[in-house]
């Protein structure tokens, strides 16, 4: 029997990804601040879409830990990269998911019903809105959510350390 050879990927992943991936695990596995190590990277150009992508895929962090168990993708695809594969499903819903819908919409109103011109734009962009509101809604939904007060750790920890300084200046 002919024994196959591993064959890589074509696709190149952008740096933008992989330093998200790679800032993500670190968090998640080592504890890092996500701030200092977004703002440790080399490409300067790629800070505020880094941040953003770091921040949301951290946020998310839960519900994409679900979804990989839920579809087995990583058990399925064990080449994958965990931490990068969270950094794209994040970045496919949401920021791509309204081009998506615009997209899909227009294609679907042209082939099955039909309609053509402003109609069908004005439709597509009412999808793409409508996808975009959702997203808005469960931002605001999640920020509602969070307490309001810190946690009494992190309130009483600050206090204590500054109160034994004041002490040993006094």
């Amino acid at each position: 029997m002919a024994e196959t050879k591993f064959r890589h990927s074509t696709a190149r992943v952008p740096r933008l990804y992989k330093e998200a991936g790679r800032i993500v695990q670190k968090v998640r596995e080592e504890g890092g601040s996500f701030k200092g190590l977004v703002f440790q990277t080399k490409q300067r150009s790629l800070l505020k879409s880094l941040y953003a992508l770091v921040a949301e895929t951290l946020r998310h962090g839960s519900e994409l830990d679900a979804m990989l168990r839920k579809t087995q993708i990583l058990i399925k695809e064990p080449r994958l990269d965990p931490w990068l594969t969270r950094v794209l499903i994040t970045d496919l819903l949401m920021f791509t998911l309204p081009f998506i819908a615009f997209f899909a919409t227009k294609q679907y109103l042209r082939d099955h019903l039909h309609v053509i011109g402003f109609a069908q734009t004005a439709w597509s962009v009412a999808a793409s809105v409508i996808v975009v509101n959702l997203i808005v809604f469960t931002y605001v939904w999640r920020a509602f959510s969070e307490p309001i007060d810190p946690p009494e750790s992190e309130s009483t920890e600050g206090l204590s350390e500054h109160s034994e300084n004041d002490k040993k200046t006094d």
